[in-house]
């Protein structure tokens, strides 16, 4: 069976998926105005990592095309633990998981900081300062500082 939503027809499962992470970010949204140290519900990553790949898609900010892909490799920790991949054309973005091509720019963190990154909630430099985020530019030519012009 299929639902309709405002972003397109999704399956039944993709659209569970969707209202459980939508109704944990509204709960996160309200909850970081009162209290800044509030984490997106554990119960809920599942559905958000689901959901996440698109959400990149969504808050993307293109630009001109560069020569060659930047590959930007996010390592969760925690229960959720995995490689993913967000690759930046420039005037595009792709989201890729299991890669094991060399990657720009690598930023350790928990799921948590990874979809408050991807659904636009916070920038990389405010979660490297609050200690949520660790980098490390494989070369140090600026990649890590144009993330944030991206998304």
């Amino acid at each position: 069976m299929s639902w309709r939503h405002g972003r397109g027809i999704r399956t039944e499962p993709a659209y569970i998926n969707l209202s459980i992470a939508e109704q944990a970010m509204l709960s996160w949204d309200i909850r970081s105005g009162f209290d800044s140290s509030a984490h997106i519900n554990p119960e809920a990553l599942p559905a958000f990592l689901d959901e996440a790949p698109r959400w990149w898609g969504v808050i993307f900010k293109a630009g001109p095309k560069l020569a060659s892909p930047l590959r930007y490799r996010f390592r969760l920790s925690g229960p959720a633990s995995r490689a993913v991949d967000v690759v930046v054309a420039g005037d595009s973005c792709s989201v890729e998981e299991g890669v094991s091509a060399p990657s720009d720019v690598q930023f350790d963190c928990d799921a948590g900081t990874y979809v408050l990154l991807a659904y636009g909630r916070i920038k990389s430099r405010q979660a490297l300062a609050q200690g949520l985020l660790a980098e490390s530019e494989i070369e140090d030519s600026g990649h890590c500082a144009m993330f944030d012009n991206w998304f």
